[in-house]
């Protein structure tokens, strides 16, 4: 408890977990009285109604577009989003929470991180994890089986970023790529380079915007409420419990599409920037409808309700960033420990470059210093001068255009140190 005073208490989490608790209970008798209703299966060709997709938007912007297969080591079926440049040095770019590879787009021309990466030289390459609607295909399973949601971001780390960084460097010929990454898609990156190090190898380096890892002192918005309910156990398991019974293992992204599309419009749209605003806890209101193109039709994407519990499992106690703990049993059988261990991120090998924002409340000083104590290859550590850039503006706010311009400028630096005429080859590939 008296560390739970330290995360800060008052008397509205209080009064949220009640409600919380009573939900619960309700919930849990519907669970037993009444049939599981199915989840509604994606379309396996990656097609919706709602969602414009990385493809039509480098059309409309005139780039070229490729969209390649990738099939992971436990069968789920990927797509990737190429900007192709043959020849030049291959960029793997991965995606937040919730996200795919239409989120380093929406800025447009001059303003998106993807766009600004292919205009510098690079072969660029966007992944979407499992789930998404863009990669909803699996060797076995349907998105209509619960079997299929089954997975938090551990498996984007084990899983679908090595098939991705195999992918990119089978197609394009080099023995190494250089990663970008945001939110959980850093993440991604600390977890495949530590769990699995032979990784370590592929990356010439990572580019790391907004690190997700611990999470115990989060001041977010929507990292309290999952707080909220992670740190106490009944709830915890009750609220799982359900999940698993109903076939509640998706987020209802078409649901919310629908909403976000008839309602957010005009005048209106301040309904949804205020939501997303809370979410990331901006200091300051940012017109994320108005500044990026179709916006609401492309947060939030489909993906599993057990990848933002895994979120919460981070927030449980100081110095916390492991695996998906389901149960003391299998932690026993997989790890030997009730409870998983940390991520070994001294095994992490890659030179890494992170980039932060003041105003951040995903990652807050006192927990962004377990990475800083634990990951031994950071190179540099740099932190946007505006003391209002917010969490979401590395990719939705056109002042992040700093954070791409210096994440070019170390790529460059990068490659020059590997062979000086990287740089010369690069600066060819943008005037062709």
């Amino acid at each position: 408890m008296g560390t739970m005073a330290t995360a800060g208490t008052s008397l509205a989490p209080r009064l949220l977990l009640l409600t919380l608790w009573l939900a619960a209970g309700v919930a849990g008798c519907w669970a037993r009285d009444s049939p599981r209703p199915p989840i509604t299966p994606l379309d396996p060709d990656g097609r919706d109604e709602y969602t414009v997709t990385a493809g039509e938007l480098l059309t409309k912007f005139g780039y070229p577009h490729e969209r390649h297969r990738v099939v992971t080591e436990d069968g789920y079926i990927l797509t990737m989003d190429r900007i192709p440049r043959p020849g030049s040095v291959p960029v793997l770019m991965v995606p937040p929470l919730f996200s795919a590879a239409v989120t380093y787009l929406v800025l447009g021309p001059g303003y998106a991180q993807a766009l600004l990466l292919y205009d510098a030289g690079f072969d660029v390459w966007m992944t979407n994890l499992r789930g998404s609607v863009s990669s909803s295909r699996h060797e076995r399973l349907s998105t209509a089986d619960p079997r299929y949601w089954q997975y938090s971001y551990h498996e984007h780390g084990v899983y679908d970023v090595t098939a991705s960084v195999d992918t990119v460097l089978s197609r394009t010929g080099f023995k190494q790529l250089l990663y970008v990454g945001f939110s959980m898609g850093s993440a991604s990156f600390l977890i495949m380079t530590s769990s699995r190090p032979e990784y370590n190898d592929k990356i010439m380096a990572a580019f790391l915007q907004a690190p997700v890892t611990a999470l115990f002192y989060s001041e977010n918005n929507l990292i309290r409420i999952v707080r909220a309910t992670a740190n106490f156990t009944e709830i915890d398991a009750l609220l799982q419990g359900i999940f698993r019974e109903r076939g509640i293992l998706a987020l209802p992204h078409r649901l919310i599409r629908e909403v976000e599309i008839k309602v957010c419009v005009g005048e209106l749209r301040v309904l949804c920037n205020f939501l997303y605003l809370y979410l990331s806890n901006s200091p300051r209101y940012m017109d994320y409808v108005a500044d990026n193109y179709f916006f609401l039709r492309t947060l939030p994407v489909s993906g599993s309700l057990p990848t933002l519990w895994h979120f919460a499992q981070q927030s449980h106690a100081p110095d916390t960033f492991r695996p998906y703990h389901f149960n003391e049993e299998q932690s026993m059988r997989l790890y030997g420990t009730p409870v998983p261990p940390n991520y070994p991120l001294e095994r992490i090998t890659a030179p890494v470059y992170v980039y932060r924002a003041n105003a951040d409340s995903f990652t807050v000083e006192k927990d962004y210093a377990y990475l800083q104590r634990n990951l031994r290859t950071m190179v540099k550590d740099f932190v946007h001068p505006d003391p209002l850039f917010s969490h979401f503006e590395f990719v939705f706010s056109r002042k992040s255009l700093i954070i791409t311009q210096t994440i070019i400028n170390d790529m460059m630096n990068v490659l020059g140190s590997i062979d000086p005429n990287y740089g010369p080859v690069m600066q060819q590939a943008t005037s062709n």
